[in-house]
């Protein structure tokens, strides 16, 4: 798949902002959706298409943190927003925080709803698979399936975030993903995706939805092409 333009409302589904803690976001309920075609990669992890409860919009696409997490197609879990990783991964630390390599990547993924990152001028599902590797390696995962000339792109990525290290994460977040509304272990840990939050300024408290109050609301450029 190839990608075209188009516009998106993401509505960040979060109670409230607590200042000063590594995790501040009340949990809500999202939808987590694996099998669109219009979703890019074919690795085991990204893209995801992160979707509200009840009306399944699309509010954006997220790339996983831990491989050994798995998530079911349109299931329904509790989030919170975080800048670190908690349980699960084949590793890396417990909680781990996300690295700003890491960041950098998804949120240049983010910005252009993908990029070119095999050279082919093109936005494809090998361009998602070599940003989920990078991910992956970034933050000391393990996995398989890449080719040489796979990693290759791999580690040309990993030195562009390394080049463009600014040493902040800035708006980019860990979605730690829950099967219980409240329960905080390992038991009930799903998985630890990415998204961004809007900056402090442009957060606005605009009502709820079923019963979970909004906490930000911008639109994101999109491109998207047939296969």
């Amino acid at each position: 798949m190839i990608r075209t333009l188009g516009v998106s409302v993401l509505a960040l589904l979060v109670q409230s902002l607590v200042i000063g803690t590594t995790c501040f976001a009340i949990p809500a309920q999202i939808v987590i959706d694996t099998n669109d075609p219009d979703l890019l990669g074919t690795t085991a992890g990204g893209e995801f298409g992160v979707e509200a409860v009840g009306t399944r919009e699309r509010l954006f696409e997220s790339f996983c943190i831990e491989t050994n997490e798995l998530i079911s197609n349109n299931g329904v879990y509790w989030t919170e927003i975080s800048d670190r990783a908690s349980f699960g991964g084949s590793g890396g630390p417990n909680p781990d925080p996300i690295a700003a390599e890491t960041a950098y990547i998804f949120k240049k993924w983010w910005d252009n709803d993908g990029f070119d990152a095999t050279g082919d001028s093109l936005v494809t599902d090998e361009d998602a698979n070599v940003v989920q590797w990078a991910i992956w390696t970034i933050e000391q995962e393990s996995f398989t399936g890449p080719t040489s000339d796979q990693l290759d792109d791999v580690n040309d990525l990993i030195a562009d975030a390394v080049a463009h290290n600014t040493g902040s994460i800035g708006g980019v977040r860990v979605m730690q993903l829950w099967t219980h509304q409240t329960l905080r272990d390992s038991a009930h840990k799903a998985q630890d995706q990415l998204t961004v939050v809007p900056e402090m300024s442009s957060v606005l408290l605009w009502g709820t939805i079923g019963g979970v109050f909004a906490t930000g609301c911008w639109f994101r450029r999109r491109r998207r092409i047939p296969r």
